[in-house]
Parts: C-alpha cells; sequence; structure tokens
C-alpha cells in the first residue's frame, strides 16, 4: 500500500530529535533541511518538484527507494543518497507486531 502524504498527517503528527524519526512531519523536516542544505553546498539554484517512493522496514530502516516522477537527475541522485542516510525510524505496530509501511512523498525546493 502506498500512502501519498497529506498536510491533515502532516498537522497531526509531532516533531522528534536528529536521531529517531517518530512520524511523517518530523521526517519531512529532516528532509527538508538536509535537501536544501545539500542544494547549496552544489551552489544549485531553482525550483522543482519530485515524487520520491519508498518503504520503511520492521526494524525501522529506510528502503526501496525509487524516484516515481521528476525532472532532474542531479536533484534525484542527492535525494536518493538522503533517503538512504535517513534517521531511524519508530514504525508502527499492528497488534504489537511491526510492519512494513510504503510511502509516497511528494517534495517541492527552491534554492535562491
Amino acid at each position: 500500500k502506498v500512502t501519498e502524504l497529506s498536510k491533515r498527517e502532516l498537522r497531526n503528527n509531532r516533531i522528534a530529535n536528529e536521531n529517531t524519526v517518530t512520524d511523517v512531519e518530523s521526517f519531512r523536516n529532516w528532509l527538508d533541511r538536509k535537501l536544501e542544505d545539500q542544494l547549496a553546498e552544489m551552489d544549485r539554484k531553482g525550483t522543482g518538484n519530485l515524487i520520491v517512493g519508498f518503504a520503511v522496514t520492521e526494524k525501522g530502516k529506510v528502503t526501496d527507494i525509487k524516484i516515481i516522477s521528476s525532472t532532474d537527475t542531479e536533484v534525484n541522485r542527492v535525494v536518493i543518497k538522503l533517503l538512504s542516510e535517513s534517521p531511524q525510524w519508530r514504525i508502527k505496530q499492528l497488534q504489537n507486531d511491526p510492519y512494513k509501511i510504503y510511502y509516497s512523498v511528494p517534495i517541492s525546493y527552491d534554492v535562491k
């Protein structure tokens, strides 16, 4: 199952520390900061959008990273690298058993 992250989901979740992602909002905050830093280091200017899909395993690791839609291969490489370095997720449990969950995340960037 692929879940598109809605603004309501983001509002209903809270921010975690840097070493653990506890929810979608803390992940988005982490990814936004890291992507902005990486693009600035590359002296990359401009705007763009992409959609990335990935899974979070039962152990909280990000896997199965795939760019679903994009127009910039250089930014794609940065996003894939960042996701592969993502902090550990505190994963959801169903009847006390952790399970793998799939996400589809739209990303917009604007570096000036």
